[in-house]
């Protein structure tokens, strides 16, 4: 016979959730092993892709850089360019993060709006230059970044979206139809990415003159209010 214990608990449901809990923590500990092993290999690739550019990388580079077995590359990574969206994915997460840092500070709506726009500039430029000869690769093929970009874009939107209603509600902001507006916002700012990650839109401008007039842009479709 089991004997209770002080929790009205007998010995075999004690031996049955300490089985449970056992298998619980292997599972939570290959989950981890996984991830970390992900983790790994992507940020390998990442410096390889950097330091030699994607064209000259190999699977088998990646594989002896990360340290793991070539059979484990592949089975996190069918390809390398499988690899590739799994890097720019990881810097998209990096600029969705800097953005929902500024979307949480302490800000009036028009000022926030301002702050997420040229946030977005200065976290997309960081990414590139951050990524050396990525940058080559994002020139020539911009549209396999914009693939990727694809949850970015999503996710910028809902951020986007919150600041706009919040200043809409406030009178700051005159905007018949906020998600159109949103739209209209990110086709207008993703215009513009290329020229100033490449620093071809000052001309003869200063860098502060480029803004001012940039934020002209921004509240002409907005129809910032004064308050």
């Amino acid at each position: 016979m089991f004997k209770k214990t002080k929790n009205n608990l007998n010995e075999r449901d004690v031996a049955f959730l300490s089985i449970i809990n056992y298998f619980c923590n292997a599972a939570n500990r290959i989950c981890m092993t996984k991830k970390e092993t992900n983790e790994t290999i992507v940020e390998a690739a990442r410096i390889l892709f950097n330091k030699d550019g994607v064209d000259n990388v190999t699977m088998e580079n990646i594989a002896l850089a990360s340290g793991k077995g070539r059979r484990t590359v592949y089975a996190h990574f069918g390809s390398k360019y499988d690899l590739y969206h799994a890097v720019c994915e990881h810097e998209v997460n990096i600029i969705i993060a800097g953005l929902q840092q500024i979307a949480s500070m302490p800000l009036q709506p028009q000022e926030k709006i301002i702050a997420l726009l040229f946030g977005r500039f200065r976290l997309l430029k960081d990414m590139v230059n951050r990524n050396g000869s990525l940058r080559t690769h994002f020139f020539r093929d911009i549209l396999q970044v914009e693939h990727v970009r694809k949850s970015f874009d999503e996710k910028e939107r809902t951020l986007l979206l919150g600041v706009i209603l919040e200043g809409r509600s406030k009178g700051v902001f005159k905007v018949p139809n906020p998600k159109m507006t949103v739209e209209m916002l990110q086709y207008c700012m993703r215009g513009f990415e290329v020229p100033y990650i490449k620093r071809s839109l000052h001309y003869n401008a200063s860098s502060e003159e480029f803004n001012a007039e940039l934020k002209k842009i921004i509240a002409t479709l907005l129809n910032i209010m004064d308050k």
